[in-house]
């Protein structure tokens, strides 16, 4: 399994994203499944971090910014009860969603570089399990 990596920013430094991807996901022998998103962020040289997350943490994101962000772009269904965690199809259909929704989250978020909660699920500031 990944290991996220330190939080490259202190609080009240605003990061600038280029890009945000989830790449892939990662299933354990315990039926767990952390997804891998990478970030590229940098004023002058683009950096890159992997953030792993479980899809726990997306929909804790949407509850975060419900109330700051007018048009929630909408998860993949959180059907994996019925497909078994280790699903490769499924794990692949939910990649593709949970890109999908960052993408139309970046769009839909005003100012990302404001945005503590996108920043701390991003691990660009401390946060979530920092």
């Amino acid at each position: 399994m990944g290991v996220d990596q330190p939080a490259p920013y202190s609080r009240g430094y605003e990061p600038i994203l280029h890009r945000v991807a989830c790449k892939r996901g990662l299933c354990s022998d315990a039926g767990i499944t952390l997804y891998e998103v990478e970030v590229v962020h940098g004023a002058n040289l683009e950096q890159t971090l992997n953030v792993y997350c479980r899809f726990s943490k997306f929909i804790t994101l949407t509850k975060l910014l419900a109330d700051s962000v007018e048009e929630m772009p909408p998860l993949p269904a959180k059907t994996a009860a019925l497909h078994g965690a280790h699903d490769a199809a499924f794990v692949e259909r939910r990649v593709a969603g949970l890109d999908d929704f960052l993408k139309m989250l970046l769009h839909a978020v005003p100012d990302t570089s404001k945005c503590a909660p996108l920043l701390e699920f991003l691990n660009l500031v401390p946060g979530w399990g920092t």
